[in-house]
């Protein structure tokens, strides 16, 4: 959950961002960059304003966090071989 613009404005965003980390080097010490697992858009949160009731609104968080896990699962999973 994120806010949404600089300052205080009572708008917050739930997003989802997922990435995996290649294996270290033999040495164990380098390791190349982080790859993303989600390719999200800018449909894909949920935002809230200060009046909304959390309860009312958790039914899209939840599919939100659904859908997302179950994508960066599996690309995830696809990586593996």
């Amino acid at each position: 959950m994120r806010r949404v613009r600089h300052g205080d404005t009572g708008v917050l965003a739930v997003t989802a961002f997922a990435e995996s980390l290649p294996p270290r080097d033999a040495e164990g010490e380098d390791r190349s960059l982080p790859a993303p697992l989600l390719r999200s858009s800018p449909n894909d949160s949920v935002t809230l304003v200060s009046s909304d009731d959390p309860d009312s609104r958790w039914d899209e968080v939840r599919a939100l966090v659904d859908t997302t896990m179950a994508a960066a699962v599996a690309k995830f999973a696809q990586g593996l071989g």
